[in-house]
């Protein structure tokens, strides 16, 4: 794999054609990225040992904290930390993480995400028999039905997990048996001895979600953490390459790169230097798509250059 170098080429190009006053901000952005870029890479190294769990949500939260506010990833880091520190027992530090993923979603106008992180936190703070917690997050995530960036069909999705309202339609009824089955998998994961239970919990979620229902990717890839924490790594890839495929199929080709690049790492931990290639090269197919903007692409290639490693 020898894509690292161009993309360095690529960076040093930007940097130097820039005015003289910008280069020392671009230069700080790049090293920036690039940190939470390895700082991810490192959590995703900690999840394949269940002690090292903990260290390995505060890598992904370590992360968020040098990505720029509009930078999607870091929401994605907070969720899976948020999971991750509930499954080792923090779960007053998970609800905490949760809100901040919340928080950094609605903040970039990914409404149905941020409710659905409140409602995670509102889940543990039952847990922790919180009451004016969980009324706090559950009015937050309520709040955000009215927003006018939701379908009707993610408003229903949202409401019905609040209030469990009765389904109506075969559609109602298999979305209200995902958030049910969502709950039982929360409460799975808060035993270690229950982490491949839960993960196939998640998998089962997402299967009862509808194909363009992007909650569907969020709740696979914890699915995979949880597999690759329980010492089954090639399950832990499959349902990460499966992940991508449906981001992909969704119209989300950052995600879906994302997808693949993790089980890409999975792979290359487990000696599958030729299933990792084939899946790099996934992600960087989706680098070109015109869906993606420029700092999306870039994001991506760079998460390709660590990934595939340095030239050699």
């Amino acid at each position: 794999m020898r894509l690292a170098q161009p993309i360095l080429a690529i960076l040093l190009l930007a940097i130097a054609s820039a005015p003289p006053g910008e280069v020392t901000a671009q230069r700080a952005v790049a090293d920036s990225l690039a940190h939470a870029d390895s700082l991810r890479q490192i959590a995703l190294e900690l999840q394949a040992d269940p002690e090292t769990f903990y260290r390995a949500a505060i890598a992904y939260k370590d992360a968020a904290r040098y990505r720029a506010p509009t930078d999607v990833t870091a929401v994605d880091g907070l969720i899976v930390a948020g999971h991750l520190l509930y499954a080792v027992g923090e779960a007053a530090e998970a609800l905490d993480t949760f809100e901040r993923a919340a928080e950094r979603a609605r903040a970039l106008g990914d409404v149905e995400r941020a409710a659905e992180a409140y409602l995670d936190a509102a889940f543990v703070a039952d847990a922790l028999d919180d009451r004016d917690e969980v009324e706090r997050l559950g009015t937050s995530a309520e709040m955000l039905t009215s927003s006018p960036l939701l379908t009707a069909e993610q408003r229903d999705r949202i409401l019905r997990r609040i209030h469990r309202a009765p389904s109506g339609d075969a559609m109602a009824t298999a979305a209200s048996r995902a958030d049910s089955v969502h709950q039982e998998a929360l409460r799975a994961q808060a035993d270690m001895a229950n982490w491949e239970a839960a993960g196939r919990l998640f998998v089962t979620e997402a299967d009862l979600r509808p194909a363009g229902d992007l909650r569907a990717v969020d709740v696979m890839i914890v699915a995979a953490n949880l597999f690759y924490g329980a010492k089954l790594p090639l399950r832990a890839r499959r349902v990460l390459e499966a992940a991508g495929e449906r981001a992909e199929a969704a119209g989300d080709p950052l995600r879906a790169a994302r997808a693949y690049l993790d089980a890409a790492t999975v792979a290359q931990r487990g000696g599958d230097e030729g299933v990792a290639a084939g899946l790099v090269e996934r992600a960087r197919i989706l680098s070109e798509s015109p869906l993606l903007s420029s700092n999306q692409r870039d994001r991506i290639l760079r998460r390709i250059g660590f990934v595939g490693g340095p030239e050699g």
